[in-house]
Formats: C-alpha cells, sequence, structure tokens
C-alpha cells in the first residue's frame, strides 16, 4: 500500500468513524467546545473573512484581545476557512485525518506493516484524549506532532526538513505553548544533529512569531486560563480502552515497539501534565499520538505471536481491569467489551492457524474498543442545538451594542446538557447573535476581572448598573412586579434591566493608587456607591461634590476594536466606556491623540473638556508588526531550506571515502 493509497484508505475510514458530524447532521455534545472555545476561533475567522487579522473581540467580558490570547487559536491560519460551526467541526474532522495519517507513515518508515499502520492511525481517530484535545483548542497543534516525528527523522532530505519547519510553525501558531515545546522536544529527540534541523527549527519559531510576539507584549495583563489537575477518573481512563483517552494495551504495546529517544518527549509530556503546565489533559493527547505511532511496530509482532507482543496485551488487560474500579458505569460496560477484545485478539494471533484472515481479525479487535466506545469518548448532539437562534435571543430584539449579559457560572437547577447551556446562552456563545457575555472565564479578561466580580459580590446588581450590563439570567423566583422576564427557561428567567449606559460622561472621579482600595471604593460593604463615582489607578486631586447622574454618550459606531463616541459635558470631565482596560487601544479627542487611564479597576476613560467631542477609541494588537516581520523571514528561511543543497550538505554528510 503506497503513501496515496494509504492517505485514501484513512480518509474513508475517518469520513465512516465520523459520519455523524460529516454528513449525519450533529455536532459534538460537549458545553464547553460550544460555549467557549469554538466562538473565540469562529470570531477570529469572521474578522479574517471582512479583511483584517484577528484584533478585539467583543464577545467575552468587556472585550479581549484575540491574537494576543494565544489560547483562542486566532493566529492559525487554517481555521481562518471555518466561519460557521458546521465548517468548524468539519476542520476539526480534518486535522484527525491529518494526525492519522501522520501516525501512519511515520509507523511506516519506523517498519510498521501497510495494516498496522492503518491501525495505528486509528488508534488517534478513537482516542478520547485526542479528540478530546479537538474540542479543548488544542488539535490544531497535536495533530501535527507525528509528522514533526516523521520528518525530524528524515531531516537531512530537504522535504523533510521544509516539512519540519511548517509543522513546528503551523504547532507554533496553534497557539499552546506547552504543545510547542513538546514539538521542539520531540524534534530534537528523534532528529540527528545537522544544519537542516536547526534551520527547520529556526524558521518555524520565527514563522511562530506572529502569535507570540503580541502574547509576549502583553504579558501579565490579562488573567490566563485556569488549568485543573488530572482526577483519579482522568488517570483511571487513561489506561482504559482506547475509545476513553489511550488505553492501557496500546501503552503495553507502545513500550515494545518504541524506542529510548522516543521516552525523552514522553518524559516530558507526562512532566508538563503533572506539574499543570498547561491544561494536563491535552497532554494526554500529545501521549496518545506518540503511543500510536510506536505501538504501529509492535502490532506486526502481536500478529506474529512473538511472546512480548502477547505478554504485553495481557498485562495491557489485567492494567485495564484495575482501571475500571475507579470509572464511571458507562465507561465500564465499554472497557468490559475492550477487555474481552484484547482478550480475543492474544487467544487468535497465540492459537488461529496462520492465514491472511488471522491479521485483519487480530487488528479489527484490537481497534475495535476505540471505534464502539465513540458513544462515550465523543457523544453527539443534533447540531440544530447550536446553529438554530436559542427563544431569547428573539425576545430581546434589535438593541444598541454593546449588549452584555449576565449569566451565573453555576445554575444547578438545569441539566448539565448542550441544549440547556445554549437556550440559558451559556459562555460566549451568544456572540454569535450579537450579546457580549459581561461573565467569562476567557483567558483574555484583564487580570483583575475577578477581584472586581468577587468584590461586588455582596451586591451584584452594583457592578451590573455600573459596567452597562443590561441583561441577566437570574431564578425565576427572584422576579417582582415591577421586573418583567423577556423569557424563562427552566426555574430561570431573562430580565431586562436598567444600567448605566456602556459610553458615559463622569463629572465626579476620585483616585486611588491600588486595587484593592478602588474596589473598596466601588463596592462598599455597607451602602451602594453613587452612581458617579469613578476610581482611576494613578494619583490626582479629587473632583468637586457629586454634580449627578453620568450623562450618556451617543454611540455611532461600535465594533470589535473600533468605538466611535459623542459625548458632551458641561465641565471638565472624562469619557467612560465599558471596555476592557488592556494594551493595544488608543484615543483621540477630536481628532487629536490623547492619553487614557483605567477607569473602575478594569474599564478605559479619557479625558475631556466642557463642550461636544467625538471620541474615538481603536484597538491595535501590540507587537502585531514585529511578529509579521520575524514570520516573514521565517517564510523567506523555509524557501532558502527548500532551494539550498549542494554544499552545505556535502560538508555536513561527506561522502565516504574509497578504498582502490
Amino acid at each position: 500500500m503506497q503513501t496515496p493509497r494509504l492517505a485514501l484508505a484513512l480518509t474513508a475510514l475517518v469520513i465512516v468513524i465520523c459520519a455523524r458530524i460529516v454528513a449525519g447532521g450533529e455536532t459534538w455534545s460537549d458545553v464547553r467546545y460550544h460555549t467557549e472555545v469554538a466562538p473565540a476561533r469562529l470570531a477570529a475567522a469572521d474578522q479574517v473573512r471582512h479583511g483584517a487579522l484577528p484584533g478585539w473581540w467583543d464577545g467575552a467580558g468587556l472585550g479581549v484581545p484575540l491574537l494576543a490570547e494565544p489560547s483562542h487559536g486566532a493566529a492559525y491560519p487554517l481555521a481562518w476557512i471555518a466561519a460557521t460551526p458546521r465548517a468548524l467541526d468539519w476542520l476539526i474532522v480534518l486535522h484527525l485525518a491529518w494526525a492519522a495519517l501522520g501516525v501512519a507513515i511515520w509507523a511506516r518508515r519506523r517498519g510498521a506493516s501497510e495494516l498496522s499502520a492503518l491501525a495505528a492511525g486509528i488508534f488517534v481517530v478513537t482516542s478520547g484524549a485526542v479528540i478530546g484535545a479537538g474540542l479543548h483548542g488544542a488539535l490544531f497543534g497535536v495533530a501535527h506532532l507525528p509528522w514533526i516525528a516523521w520528518s525530524a527523522e528524515a531531516v537531512r532530505e530537504r522535504r523533510a526538513s521544509v516539512l519540519l519547519g511548517v509543522s513546528i510553525g503551523l504547532v507554533a501558531l496553534s497557539g499552546q505553548l506547552a504543545i510547542l515545546i513538546d514539538a521542539v522536544v520531540l524534534a530534537l529527540a528523534l532528529g540527528k544533529l545537522h544544519w537542516r534541523l536547526a534551520a527547520a527549527l529556526g524558521a518555524g519559531l520565527l514563522l511562530g512569531a506572529v502569535q507570540w510576539v503580541p502574547v509576549l507584549a502583553t504579558l501579565g495583563t490579562t488573567a490566563g486560563a485556569k488549568n485543573h489537575g488530572l482526577t483519579v477518573h482522568a488517570l483511571a481512563n487513561l489506561v482504559a480502552p482506547s475509545s476513553l483517552y489511550i488505553g492501557a494495551s496500546v501503552l503495553a504495546l507502545a513500550v515494545l515497539g518504541g524506542s529510548w529517544r522516543l521516552l525523552v518527549p514522553i518524559a516530558v509530556a507526562i512532566a508538563f501534565a503533572l506539574l499543570r503546565v498547561g491544561p494536563p489533559e491535552l497532554q494526554l493527547a500529545v501521549i496518545a499520538v506518540l503511543a500510536a505511532g510506536a505501538a504501529g511496530v509492535a502490532l506486526d509482532k502481536l500478529v506474529d505471536a512473538d511472546r512480548r507482543a502477547l505478554a504485553a496485551m495481557a498485562a495491557g488487560a489485567a492494567l485495564t481491569i484495575a482501571a475500571l474500579v475507579f470509572s464511571a458505569d458507562r465507561v465500564r460496560i465499554h472497557g468490559g467489551i475492550g477487555v474481552a477484545c484484547t482478550l480475543a485478539a492474544i487467544a487468535i494471533a497465540w492459537r488461529a492457524p496462520r492465514a491472511a484472515w488471522r491479521t485483519a481479525v487480530v487488528l479489527l479487535l484490537v481497534i475495535a474498543p476505540g471505534v464502539g466506545g465513540l458513544a462515550v469518548s465523543a457523544p453527539t448532539a443534533e447540531r440544530s442545538v447550536v446553529e438554530d437562534e436559542p427563544a431569547w435571543v428573539a425576545a430581546i430584539g434589535e438593541r444598541t451594542h454593546p449588549l452584555r449579559l449576565f449569566r451565573p457560572a453555576v445554575m444547578p437547577d438545569l441539566s448539565p446538557d448542550l441544549a440547556d447551556a445554549i437556550a440559558t446562552l451559556a459562555g460566549t456563545s451568544a456572540a454569535r447573535w450579537g450579546i457580549d457575555a459581561a461573565r467569562t472565564e476567557d483567558p483574555g479578561r484583564p487580570k483583575d476581572t475577578d477581584r472586581t466580580w468577587s468584590a461586588a459580590a455582596h451586591d451584584g446588581g452594583a457592578l451590573l448598573e455600573r459596567f452597562g450590563v443590561t441583561l441577566a439570567v437570574l431564578p425565576a423566583q427572584m422576579l417582582d412586579a415591577v421586573h418583567k422576564p423577556l423569557g424563562t427557561h427552566g426555574a430561570y428567567a431573562l430580565l431586562d434591566r436598567l444600567a448605566i449606559p456602556p459610553a458615559a460622561v463622569a463629572l465626579d472621579w476620585t483616585y486611588t493608587g491600588d486595587v484593592a482600595t478602588a474596589l473598596g471604593e466601588l463596592f462598599p460593604d455597607a451602602r451602594r456607591a453613587p452612581q458617579t463615582l469613578v476610581v482611576f489607578s494613578g494619583h490626582g486631586t479629587a473632583s468637586q461634590e457629586a454634580q449627578g447622574h453620568m450623562a450618556p454618550c451617543q454611540i455611532a459606531s461600535g465594533t470589535d476594536g473600533d468605538i466611535d463616541l459623542s459625548c458632551t459635558s458641561p465641565g471638565d470631565a472624562f469619557a467612560v466606556v465599558s471596555s476592557s482596560a488592556l494594551p493595544g487601544w488608543s484615543v483621540t479627542v477630536d481628532d487629536r491623540a490623547a492619553p487614557w487611564v483605567t477607569a473602575d479597576v478594569i474599564r478605559r476613560a479619557v479625558a475631556i473638556p466642557a463642550g461636544t467631542h467625538r471620541v474615538h477609541w481603536q484597538y491595535e494588537t501590540p507587537g502585531k508588526g514585529l511578529g509579521l516581520l520575524l514570520a516573514a523571514l521565517g517564510i523567506a528561511g523555509l524557501i532558502a531550506l527548500s532551494l539550498v543543497r549542494g554544499a552545505l550538505d556535502r560538508a555536513a554528510d561527506p561522502a565516504p571515502v574509497r578504498d582502490n
């Protein structure tokens, strides 16, 4: 089976395995994917479709950077073609196929037979760890790891070195630093000392500068992602059949078919998972991909009834049985089936007569638990759940933007399924319909956002009013005769609230030098702070006594990264806008550049004199220009790497001297 036929066979199998997603009108039933991961990627693709690199996004909190927050994956060029939920699902399937093909070709290079390489590729597609990486935003990087392994081993060849550089660059652009480190370690561990290895790594890292220079330019200003440790169930499922995380049998075969060089990147991945360098579950995906490539060689030994391979499979089955004690009931069912398939494969490989059918049956039994267990590792739901407009959106109708919604982080009266989450506008899912999430765990939020919400916990209404949050999801029992709900879902209702406009003129202010004091002024324990109070970071002279409520500014336009206001003030004042105070923003007052200050801990303001003034805010990703320049150098390096040959290669690989 040549490479084109192998690619065709694997692609066809992936399409069949993922038929529910590709053509069945379904999507993955994963709440986090649809409410936190996918929206930012869809927003980035939409901005590129409108002719600009991803910049600012109002869909989360008071707005977050896209390119300057790596977990959004906004710099990954292949993701820019996916501007709809359906297209994004298909792109994930495409990367599953790419990872599977990479594993198969890598296994073939390491000596695996054609059928064993095919089975190794299927391991990847059915691994819960790899699918989970896709749903949590890291598959775009993980999918290139087997290609990095293959090209590193063949790095002295021109095409392989170029592929290595491109793959490293794509991993860097995918936005997961821990996966990028894994990729570099993998290349160094499997590659041989050669100038092409260094050149490929250097060009690839320069290509990734588009993503990482903006990250460095804004380092320390955002909250970042929350990483959770591995649970006992996750560790147990790690050695359950491949339908869950990786599978003990696959791990056992990987140990048998691997090499000491491969232990280095696997050890790094394990260390990262334990130390929580990046989300630990993503490191399981790295281990799964590398283990699948190593297992491909050992599958041939299993078919040939090699005693070590049979013992490894038996040990894997025993470990799976032990792990199922700590697993959920539905996992035990599929785990039991997996153990039965493993034992059957051992029995047939050991006792069945040598025949063509034996190879096929043994390999089918090895991969069957993964394919059959996809209902557990990758449950699906009707696509209409995420594509159809929720009833609450229609009830809200046309409003002035920005339109922000508060939703409790935990709603215990709702089922944890996808339909309830989307119906109640969880996470940033409502961004598709022009509704921004006031409360979110988006990593790009300002670093003091969580402290601000905590300080206002005793009187959350004060925070919503101050920051212009006009919509709130609350328990229906909290409603009164004054507040009429726009709609209800279960025990919850969508409420239309009164709030200070998202852009306003503040005539009164006070200065403070630290966040704790500012939060105490904003949200005092015993009373509600005056609406007119605006607190700035820095030092200055307090204003006059209260002059009245904030006067609203007219919002002429308010698209992502571009806000045009018309503000009128009777005297010296500050024009305040409920938009995150993060680097990259600039402001002009009557077309003249002006300095801005942080107001109310997490939003922005600019001083204006008496009269009517045009206030124009604009966002430009910090470090974008330098990142593009370095990326251009990386592209030039890859082109040179593809063209240069001759003297350098001969110097690195001198021809052997023949004796006459």
